[in-house]
């Protein structure tokens, strides 16, 4: 049985809105949703940057 997939996000605190890199919102899937949310913040202000995770129901089948 395959862990639960993720998606975490990082998110501007102080607009509230999704980071974007050429428009897209960063966004990444993974099972290892610490991780993600500890790359993403590394070498960021933590009072500028938050991260959301999210769990991706019926994924976990893949």
């Amino acid at each position: 049985m395959h862990s639960p997939l993720f998606a975490v996000s990082l998110i501007d605190a102080r607009t509230g809105r999704p980071h974007r890199i050429g428009g897209t919102p960063l966004t990444l899937f993974t099972r290892a949703p610490e991780a993600a949310a500890q790359e993403m913040l590394r070498n960021r202000d933590p009072r500028l940057w938050r991260v959301e995770t999210r769990a991706c129901p019926g994924a976990a089948l893949f």
